[in-house]
């Protein structure tokens, strides 16, 4: 039986597979609760962000969908240490350029699965 977190597969974090057997089990029914029940142990929490930086830094030509980046937060609005450092993946990136010039609005939404302890 099998169990999959498609919503983390469409916000393009990766396929894992993870196989555990169960010898004293015949009934398929109950075999898919306890592969659903895996899976909801252990998949933790998607945390969603959505950043804007200004200019050509960083080179966001440079970076793919699915890439992991390290984000540095320079904010107390988390009422934690500063500044904030997390890994995150790029789940899409979005270019606009002002009409009048300027310099180019990136923005980046990425997530991270938070692990459940």
């Amino acid at each position: 039986m099998t169990a999959v977190a498609a919503d983390l597969l469409v916000r393009g974090f990766p396929r894992i597979t993870r196989t555990i057997a169960y010898s004293d089990v015949t009934n398929l029914s109950t075999l898919q609760r306890y592969a659903q029940a895996e899976l909801a142990a252990g998949r933790g929490v998607l945390t969603d962000y959505s950043l804007v930086t200004l200019g050509k830094s960083p080179d966001w030509r440079q970076v793919t969908r699915g890439s992991s980046v390290r984000v540095i937060l320079d904010t107390d609005v988390f009422a934690g240490p500063r500044p904030l450092t997390l890994t995150s993946r790029v789940l899409n990136i979005t270019v606009s350029v002002p009409d009048g010039g300027g310099p180019e609005q990136v923005q980046w939404d990425t997530g991270e699965v938070l692990e459940v302890v």
